[in-house]
């Protein structure tokens, strides 16, 4: 006798919530297909792994909301949340990922997300989360939302040390391959830019970080993607 499938956490509606699932694991994509699947309140309308993939799926048949990882086969999540906000913005969008809430989230909503959720959580989070965006509301942790309000009050408090927290979105791409120890060249390949545009970012990374020398932003970027999930 199969499982019955439960009512999920969320606003009620007469007809189910459309979800698809953008992440370069096929076996996250597969366990939260069957996850949702159980679920009522939901109907699980596709899954991609890469930026290309996505835009395929969306023209085809658009959810309601689009689950989205920030790292993809052939690009960034953030470049695409942009992209799927400009063609498609009906479609609520959630970012789902290993990547650090304090570094992402405020930029994630900026490019046209509507809320964040670690994978480190638990399903029943994710679900809240999701009905907060269907209902036209953001989704971010408490301490985030905090974070959020007081820079948006406040700013930077005096004495502040420089943070990659204050790189544009395409910066804290580039300081992210380098830490990853790509090469200019290689990064230049990833992001479909020239090599000029590169290092004009590495050099505007080196400024805002406060970093004298090439030797310093490797260093820097590489102990910073060490110490993340």
């Amino acid at each position: 006798m199969l499982p019955r499938r439960k009512e999920a956490p969320g606003p009620r509606r007469s007809s189910p919530i459309k979800i698809a699932f953008v992440d370069d694991h096929p076996t996250i994509r597969q366990g939260l297909a069957l996850a949702f699947e159980k679920e009522l309140a939901f109907n699980v309308c596709g899954e991609a792994g890469s930026c290309a993939e996505t835009l395929s799926l969306l023209e085809a048949n658009p959810p309601d909301v689009l689950l989205v990882d920030l790292s993809l086969q052939d690009g960034s999540g953030l470049e695409l949340i942009k992209q799927v906000r400009s063609r498609y913005p009906a479609v609520k969008m959630l970012v789902y990922t290993m990547h650090e809430e304090q570094f992402f989230a405020a930029r994630v909503i900026r490019a046209g997300a509507s809320g964040f959720v670690n994978k480190a959580e638990g399903l029943d989070t994710l679900m809240e989360a999701i009905g907060k965006v269907i209902q036209g509301r953001i989704h971010l942790s408490p301490a985030m939302t905090d974070q959020v309000l007081s820079s948006s009050l406040g700013g930077k408090e005096g004495g502040e040390l420089p943070s990659p927290r204050d790189l544009s979105d395409r910066e804290l791409e580039v300081f992210e391959l380098i830490g990853q120890g790509k090469t200019t060249h290689q990064i230049a390949d990833l992001l479909h830019l020239s090599i000029k545009t590169i290092e004009t970012h590495r050099e505007n990374i080196k400024r805002k970080l406060n970093l004298s020398t090439h030797v310093e932003l490797q260093r820097a970027a590489f102990f910073w993607v060490l110490d993340r999930p």
